[in-house]
């Protein structure tokens, strides 16, 4: 793979870094730039992400398409949650000396069809789900505002609790971490 990845779907800034690429960017006028790794590249952004790689390169790309699938490959059907089995690389910026591997479960709040779905015969709740995606991009608010409603905050959780139940019931992505192998 080269130094660009140009993905179908697109992570929170604080998530490429974990895998050593800096976070999207898109070009202009028709250009399209993607993810690029740092210290590749014409692009230096977020240099205070430069230090956070933890996991390895490679990984990365299979997160973008796990996610992908998992929402439903565009339709935003499903929850987007996805088990990446991870080998973890020493850093010293974050004291981490030896590597190892871990199981991380990625829970990425989007929209859900199904979710929404589930509203079609309850008109107010529908149109108060309508106006927040169309006013306030739910489920996406910003983190740096800690003045959510009420209503905000129970859709959120609503959402949030429903996309981890759907998962477990449709994978037992959830339970499975508490097995020990047989």
């Amino acid at each position: 793979m080269g130094s660009f990845l140009e993905p179908r779907s697109f992570v929170d800034t604080c998530i490429p870094p974990l895998f050593g690429y800096q976070p999207y960017e898109s070009g202009g006028l028709g250009e399209s730039v993607g993810y690029a790794r740092y210290g590749e590249g014409s692009s230096n952004k977020y240099p205070m992400y430069a230090n956070n790689q933890v996991f390895e390169a490679a990984a990365f790309p299979a997160l973008l398409q796990g996610l992908w699938a998992a929402s439903g490959s565009g339709s935003y059907a499903r929850p987007a949650i996805f088990t990446q089995r991870l080998a973890v690389r020493p850093n010293t910026w974050f004291g981490v000396t030896s590597a190892r591997e871990v199981t991380v479960v990625w829970c990425y709040l989007s929209f859900v069809a199904e979710w929404e779905a589930l509203f079609a015969n309850n008109p107010p709740v529908r149109a108060i789900i309508e106006l927040e995606r169309s006013t306030n991009s739910f489920p996406n608010y910003s983190t740096l505002n800690t003045n959510l409603s009420a209503t905000q905050i129970n859709l959120l959780a609503n959402l949030t609790a429903w996309s981890v139940n759907e998962a477990e019931r449709a994978t037992g992505v959830f339970s499975s971490l508490f097995k020990t192998a047989g």
